[in-house]
């Protein structure tokens, strides 16, 4: 049985605030009624705040290119917004898809037999992290004296950007799981799997090679669906954190509570970014470990029962089929390079807005 359950929390809480309306359902995805008119709603009051906002962002600049800037911001954070609704739905089959395969290969393996622990804190622990950080983002918006529409809309537009990537990359932790799982499965020469296993040879080379090819499948539908998403968050997020730090060091604001935000929003971007390329980046460097991890020394698998030419189709095909996480069309990989990448974009667009 698969363990969507690990990830249940971000389901419900991305339901609450407005997000694809996805649950969780006989160890599936599933899109309610319900949830769909919710996601309705909260569309059209984000539209309606992003008019309220703009207004006030345009009476309250001090200096065009803070206001290019804020306004820039604003529109890519409900781009992402609507963008996620819209991929919610449109790739809703294509979800389904992943979870198929990980089923798959958790019947094969009965991983899903037992909890992993590990994933499940972490999602109650992001969930936590958001409703805190929303509190803090409307307790200091109320010191700043704005509307209490403002007030209100800002707290769940930052709750709303924040969890559909938190539910992503909930997705892709189940898949490092396996991932991982495989690899130890590799290492042990585990007789726990179930298909195309005999029980008096353990581990097959053909067992491996189907094994992987299950989590790989999933994995490249999971990269094809977000690839769009994946673009506009990281778009979004350097576009926020070079903004912000541009606006702290132009100093424009006097007031403390305006100067603590951008300072908290920086930091807070910055986190999520490096959370979520290093969620990625050792994702698909676990999937691309288990060809090495085969044809190592050490193990006995790929050489016990095969015949040459199986253990070469095999080969070339963990040779072939490496995982890599990227935005649309493949034009942005999301690994731990590309962090060197983004921060030196941002100094040099710091330096040219500074100029």
């Amino acid at each position: 049985m698969i363990l969507l359950t690990d990830i249940k929390p971000l389901f419900y809480i991305n339901l609450l605030f407005g997000n694809p309306p996805h649950v969780i359902f006989n160890n599936s995805f599933a899109i309610t009624k319900l949830g769909s008119i919710c996601s309705l709603l909260w569309s059209s009051v984000f539209l309606c705040y992003g008019y309220k906002k703009t207004l006030y962002i345009v009476n309250d600049a001090n200096e065009i290119r803070s206001l290019i800037l804020k306004v820039f911001r604003l529109f890519l954070v409900l781009l992402c917004i609507f963008n996620n609704v819209v991929v919610g739905y449109y790739s809703h089959k294509k979800l389904c898809c992943v979870t198929d395969n990980l089923r798959s290969y958790d019947l094969a393996t009965k991983i899903g037999h037992t909890g992993n622990r590990r994933i499940r804190y972490t999602m109650w622990t992001l969930v936590t992290v958001r409703i805190i950080c929303c509190i803090i983002v409307g307790y200091t918006y109320h010191l700043y004296h704005e509307h209490d529409f403002l007030i209100l809309f800002r707290m769940i537009e930052v709750a709303c950007f924040f969890l559909q990537i938190d539910k992503f990359m909930g997705i892709v932790l189940l898949l490092y799981s396996r991932f991982r799982h495989l690899n130890e499965l590799l290492l042990t020469n585990d007789v726990r799997v179930n298909v195309h296993v005999r029980s008096d040879r353990g581990l097959r080379l053909q067992d491996a090679w189907w094994l992987h090819n299950c989590l790989m499948d999933a994995a490249e539908i999971l990269n094809s669906t977000y690839s769009m998403q994946l673009l506009f968050w990281i778009t979004t997020i350097t576009v926020n954190i070079t903004s912000r730090i541009y606006i702290i060091s132009e100093a424009w604001s006097d007031e403390y509570i305006s100067k603590f935000q951008d300072k908290f929003f920086t930091v807070y971007d910055i986190i999520t970014l490096v959370t979520l390329t290093t969620i990625c980046h050792v994702t698909a460097d676990q999937a691309n470990k288990s060809g090495p991890t085969i044809f190592s020394s050490s193990l006995a698998p790929s050489r016990k029962f095969g015949f040459a030419t199986e253990n070469i189709e095999v080969g070339m095909y963990f040779k072939l089929r490496q995982l890599e996480f990227s935005t649309n069309g493949g034009s942005i990989r999301v690994n731990l390079p590309l962090l060197l990448s983004i921060s030196a974009g941002i100094t040099t667009f710091l330096v040219i807005l500074s100029s």
